[in-house]
């Protein structure tokens, strides 16, 4: 048989075998149908699922950082918040004990003057002595004043004993109007403590309204 009539042999059995398994074909055929639209439409979606799934973690994931932040701002704001408050306070309290001391420095030189006319008219001092009250406070709240305190300390310890002495000179005087004439010859020494001492309180009083301006300018800012 030559070449010539084995061709149309050939074509009849592959034109049968279509028609006998056409249903193999048809299922084969949809299969390759159904993976190209698989390949085509499903795989994109899949892709842009996992996309999205990954920029929702990240998402996450900054939100939880920003949160984080936000968080940890909160909690130096809120420390800064008290640091100033404790500030302001303990500024206000200075204030507060640098009056007292000032109003303690003046209440030292009336206190000499009222012991004064006390020896004069024979008349009991009852009033504390304001000295270790002003010392006290000024050693807990300002040391800074230290040495100006000190000068205000001497210049009043000076003047209580001059008064001191003065007190038991004129007990041999009961009558008031002597004992006015017998202190007036010590006047010049008594009003030349009293300058010191008022000069001393001066000085002091200068120093301390410097630090209160320090005060009054951290307080209202």
């Amino acid at each position: 048989m030559d070449r010539s009539e084995l061709q149309p042999l050939i074509e009849q059995i592959l034109n049968e075998a279509l028609l006998h398994n056409w249903k193999y074909w048809l299922v084969y055929g949809a299969t390759a149908f159904l993976v190209f639209v698989a390949a085509n439409l499903i795989s994109p979606y899949l892709r842009t699922r996992a996309q999205s799934y990954a920029t929702k973690v990240d998402f996450d994931i900054l939100l939880q950082q920003v949160r984080a932040q936000a968080e940890a701002t909160a909690r130096i704001n809120a420390m800064v918040s008290h640091g100033e408050w404790t500030l302001q306070e303990y500024k206000k309290t200075k204030r507060h004990k640098l009056e007292l001391l000032v109003e303690l420095a003046l209440e030292l030189r009336e206190w000499i003057f009222e012991y004064r006319r006390a020896i004069l008219y024979c008349r009991k001092h009852e009033a504390s002595e304001p000295l270790p009250k002003f010392r006290m406070l000024q050693a807990l709240y300002f040391p800074e004043l230290n040495k100006q305190a000190t000068a205000v300390s001497v210049c009043f310890r000076d003047a209580h004993r001059f008064l001191i002495q003065v007190d038991g000179a004129l007990l041999g005087f009961p009558d008031n109007m002597a004992r006015v004439d017998e202190f007036d010859k010590s006047a010049p020494e008594f009003n030349k403590l009293n300058s010191d001492l008022h000069e001393s309180i001066l000085a002091f009083n200068d120093s301390a309204h410097a630090i209160m301006h320090d005060l009054m300018r951290v307080v209202q800012s």
